[in-house]
């Protein structure tokens, strides 16, 4: 079951009353439904009233249509009629079945347009609002079921769109613009990730407050002989120090990078903290507090792969 849009599609019928209305064969120029719906596929159409030079007559029906094994059509949803947007009896005589979007659709769901109102749900709302559109999540159940991922309409009764490549759509309750990739529905831009931050290795991505203190937060460093500390996995750390220890020359620090290492005697205290070559410090390499629980605070700033500065403030609590 689809949502399906074609061109010049129009066929006869003289069926009465309010359908299944059986299709008769093309008007000339156009094409049957069954060339481009299977059973249980939606369109938009019209059903109108003939006289007998052809012309409308005055009995029509617009709305969802959905075509049947049988070569039928059900008025599934009426969106506007002659007889004021109920459903119409047609007499007996020829009446045009055509394939045509109404101005109804687009009143009620903004033209050219269509904000979402949900992309987390599996299951449907219980009253939707005539127009209403959602993203089925996955595990759908209900009317639902079999279209996780699809966009769902509700027209007085549920109609499915199988997203294509390039289809763009904002979610109203995240105020989030999203677009599907083929596979899944995406930001445009996605948010950078803490890890790509620190690695510095992408380029197309946008940067969220939030994401701007999450990849600040501080990385815990393990205690022992030799400390290597990594750029790729944060920009401040903390380390509680239960070894003699040398900070060895990092990895994958760039130029540029600042940050914070702090340091903190562990429950001996008097731990000592040698230095790799790219260290460099004031007067030269600093000693720790030897406090029991003493913290120390290693300020830094990468001048160049071989050179990164930093200073040693000391003893903030004991």
């Amino acid at each position: 079951m689809a949502l399906v849009w074609g061109e010049r599609v129009a066929e006869t019928t003289t069926t009465t009353g309010t359908g299944p209305f059986f299709l008769l064969g093309n008007v000339t120029g156009y094409q049957e439904f069954s060339n481009i719906m299977a059973a249980d596929d939606m369109c938009f159409g019209t059903i109108e009233a003939l006289d007998s030079n052809g012309f409308p007559s005055g009995d029509w029906v617009s709305g969802i249509l959905t075509y049947n094994n049988d070569n039928s059509v059900t008025v599934t949803a009426i969106l506007d009629s002659s007889a004021g947007g109920s459903a119409v009896a047609f007499a007996a005589g020829a009446k045009r079945v055509i394939l045509a979007a109404s101005a109804s659709l687009f009143s009620d769901l903004g033209v050219g347009f269509f904000p979402i109102v949900d992309r987390d749900l599996a299951t449907p709302p219980g009253s939707p609002t005539n127009g209403q559109v959602y993203i089925v999540a996955g595990s759908p159940t209900g009317a639902w079921t079999g279209h996780a991922g699809h966009i769902a309409a509700w027209l007085g009764t549920w109609v499915f769109t199988v997203p294509a490549e390039g289809m763009a759509i904002w979610i109203a309750d995240e105020d989030l613009f999203l677009v599907y990739n083929g596979s899944a529905w995406a930001q445009p831009v996605p948010e950078a990730t803490n890890s790509e931050i620190w690695a510095g290795s992408a380029t197309v991505r946008y940067l969220s407050p939030a994401k701007l203190y999450t990849s600040s937060a501080p990385v815990a460093l393990t205690s022992r002989a030799t400390i290597t500390p990594d750029g790729n996995n944060g920009f401040n750390f903390t380390l509680t120090l239960a070894h003699n220890a040398t900070l060895a020359n990092p990895s994958n620090f760039k130029t540029g990078q600042s940050g914070v290492i702090v340091i903190t005697q562990d429950g001996t205290g008097s731990r000592t903290m040698a230095y790799g070559t790219n260290w460099k410090f004031p007067g030269g390499a600093p000693v720790l507090s030897t406090a029991a629980g003493t913290v120390d605070l290693l300020s830094y700033y990468v001048v160049s792969g071989s050179l990164i500065v930093a200073s040693l403030t000391k003893a903030y609590s004991s």
